[in-house]
C-alpha cells in the first residue's frame, strides 16, 4: 500500500527554484515541499502518487532530473522543531538489507521520519539536530558505514512549505 511519494529535483539554475511555489501550491496532491541545498534543490511529499501532478512538478521549467520515490511504509520518529537544523537523507541499499538499515536509523534520537520507499532510494529519512555539522557526522559517521547501505545523498532543508 502507497502512503505517499516523494519527489526530488534538481535543477540547472537554483534561481529557477524562485517561481516554483505558486505552481506547487496549485496541487492538492501535495502536502508539503521542501528548498534543500544538496545535490537535489526541490524535495515534494505527495499524498499518493497523482501521475498527473507528478508531470507537472518534473515539467517545470529549468528542471534537469528527477527521480521519484513511492513510499511503502513509514515511521514518525519525532516532531519538527522549527529552531534545529534539519536534512533529507536518500539512501540506496542492498535490498536484502534495506529493513535492517531501517531498523538501525528509526533509532537514531535525530530521526524525524525514515520512509521504506520503492525506486531509486530504499529509504528516505528526515533527520534534525542542533546544526549541519551534527548531523554531517551522524551520516558520514554511522548511517553511510551501515552494512547495506550503497551510497546516500543528502539535502539540508533551506525552507518549507506546508500546505
Amino acid at each position: 500500500m502507497t502512503d505517499g511519494s516523494f519527489l526530488f529535483a534538481r535543477f540547472a539554475d537554483r534561481c529557477k527554484l524562485a517561481g516554483v511555489g505558486e505552481t506547487l501550491q496549485a496541487l492538492d496532491s501535495i502536502k508539503h515541499w521542501d528548498a534543500v541545498d544538496g545535490y537535489f534543490g526541490l524535495a515534494v511529499r505527495f499524498k499518493g502518487h497523482p501521475e498527473a501532478d507528478l508531470k507537472k512538478v518534473r515539467s517545470l521549467d529549468g528542471l534537469t532530473e528527477s527521480v521519484e520515490s513511492r513510499i511503502t511504509a513509514e515511521a514518525i520518529s519525532g516532531t519538527v522543531d522549527e529552531d534545529l537544523c534539519r536534512v533529507y537523507i536518500m539512501i540506496e541499499t542492498d535490498p536484502d538489507r534495506t529493513e535492517s538499515v531501517a531498523e538501525t536509523v528509526e533509532k537514531y534520537e535525530e530521526t524525524l521520519s525514515c520512509a521504506r520507499t520503492e525506486g531509486r532510494f530504499g529509504l528516505v529519512a528526515v533527520l534534525q539536530a542542533a546544526g549541519f555539522d551534527q548531523l554531517d557526522r551522524l551520516i558520514d559517521d554511522r548511517i553511510s558505514a551501515l552494512d547495506g547501505v550503497l551510497r546516500t545523498k543528502e539535502g539540508r532543508i533551506i525552507s518549507s512549505f506546508v500546505k
